[in-house]
């Protein structure tokens, strides 16, 4: 089976009181961000039950670089039917034709038809593991490894991973069986992609929560490890396979514009991912992450406010706050069109027009000041449209209450506000689960950290129903956003 196998690609072409957050920066302005060459500590965060570290030495990105040579030099590819989840055309590598071997040599090793690409794959996989071992102390038993290209978002889907080798392995040991994690290490690399573009892994914070994207730009090779307790009954159970439950809902993310005020074209790009599998023992994870330096989630705390609406409260102080039914509903028409900028479609709207929603807000979200002025920003495209960037006169000590006035497809989920924490030294951009029943409050100087999401579908898909319908693939119409600001001081 092609899940089985170290070579599978899966280069999809049609037919994932708190710490104050705000002015947090782990780096200094020239350390690279987590991951990369150059910043040799090793980090870590949690997503449930799940660890993720960032980490890379010379000796990592040496051999990153060279399989990419490796990749461009030796190894042909060529059409093949694509593995789940989406019943589509792949393209492959050439060894990926024959990955059994085919007889054994006088000396007993075995012989196989496409020998240098099986070797240059089976070598890559064995010494990321001893890299693994010697910067994290974690010995990988029971390997296995795969290889992903993406040169765009066809038929990539939210899931989660089946480490079907792992537990074989797993109910192979005699039991009493120690504990151990599921242990993945993944490699993202630029593999031509085009200058001004991002690409990386979308990972999910919870079933409903927001969603943050591990990023790569143009040049990097980024070093992550995803691990979780694997499951069992008791040590002295055999550990049987329990299908698609590992790591939390994610996906890759291909190349695609980064800035919202220009466009790399049609041509985006390529990005290469190595995904190295094994289990690791318990104590060892632990060790791990104790001698790592801990970087902290933008995750809200939840309380029930009155009439039973909630209310998120983030490190970095941005609230998202339930609002009534009536009033997201609510839709006023006299606009003023401004000056386009970052992509979006900007237009103005007199404080009189707004005059019921404008109550709602300072009696029910605690809103103060008299001064108010009123924005629809409007977004068709791709890139982040950064609101640092618009010149709207929003002074840095006022408040900005935003609501989302986009409608998209049906069960299509509303992550219109990102916050790229690259900025400030932290290796992921976050999504913000911010929906039309919500209003979210933050200051002028927090606003301008903010930027309204690339409409990339994938970023807007439901995790749930992507799981449960693997094997569709859906065309969705165009997605428009929308965002209405109101400006008070």
């Amino acid at each position: 089976m092609i899940s089985r196998i170290f070579t599978t690609i899966f280069l999809l072409l049609i037919v994932s009181a708190p710490h104050k957050l705000q002015s947090y920066s782990i780096l200094e302005q020239h350390t690279p961000l987590p991951g990369r060459i150059g910043n040799n500590s090793v980090y870590f965060t949690r997503f449930g039950k799940t660890y993720i570290f960032f980490y890379m030495t010379p000796e990592k990105d040496m051999l990153a670089r060279q399989l990419i040579r490796d990749i461009n030099e030796k190894t042909i590819l060529s059409f093949g039917n694509a593995s789940a989840p989406c019943p589509v055309i792949e393209i492959l590598a050439w060894n990926e034709k024959y990955p059994d071997p085919i007889g054994e040599d006088k000396d007993g090793n075995n012989i196989y038809p496409d020998s240098e690409g099986h070797n240059l794959f089976s070598t890559y996989r064995s010494k990321v593991a001893e890299i693994v071992y010697s910067v994290l102390g974690t010995k990988m038993e029971g390997l296995s490894g795969h290889l992903n290209f993406n040169p765009n978002y066809d038929a990539l889907k939210i899931h989660r991973d089946s480490f079907s080798d792992q537990y074989q392995y797993l109910s192979s040991l005699p039991p009493p069986v120690k504990t151990y994690y599921l242990f993945q290490d993944l490699t993202l690399m630029d593999w031509q992609m085009a200058k001004g573009t991002f690409a990386g892994t979308l990972v999910q914070d919870g079933s409903d929560g927001d969603r943050f994207i591990m990023a790569v730009f143009p040049g990097e090779i980024v070093g992550t490890v995803y691990t979780e307790p694997c499951v069992s009954k008791d040590k002295n159970s055999v550990i049987v396979y329990p299908g698609r439950i590992s790591f939390p809902y994610h996906s890759s993310v291909a190349p695609t514009d980064f800035d919202g005020s220009t466009t790399v074209g049609s041509w985006k790009g390529k990005r290469i991912s190595t995904s190295t599998r094994g289990v690791v023992q318990e104590e060892e994870i632990i060790l791990a992450a104790k001698n790592a330096t801990f970087l902290p989630i933008n995750r809200p705390t939840i309380t029930i406010e009155k009439d039973n609406l909630r209310l998120f409260e983030y490190p970095d102080t941005i609230k998202i706050q339930d609002i009534s039914q009536k009033l997201a509903n609510e839709n006023n028409s006299l606009q003023h069109k401004l000056p386009d900028q970052e992509n979006l479609t900007i237009l103005e709207s007199s404080p009189q027009d707004f005059s019921t929603t404008i109550s709602y807000l300072k009696k029910n979200l605690g809103v103060r000041g008299s001064n108010v002025k009123i924005f629809h920003l409007i977004k068709r495209d791709g890139g982040f449209s950064r609101f640092s960037k618009l010149d709207l006169e929003i002074p840095e000590n006022s408040t900005v209450v935003i609501l989302n006035k986009s409608k998209l497809p049906e069960n299509y989920k509303y992550y219109t506000i990102s916050k790229i924490w690259t900025d400030q030294g932290l290796p992921w951009i976050q999504l913000f689960n911010f929906s039309p029943h919500q209003a979210m409050i933050v200051s002028g100087r927090v606003f301008r950290q903010l930027s309204m999401t690339p409409l990339e579908e994938l970023f807007f898909r439901n995790a749930q129903i992507d799981e449960e319908n693997a094997y569709d693939s859906v065309l969705t119409e165009k997605l428009v956003c929308e965002l209405i600001l109101f400006v008070i001081n």
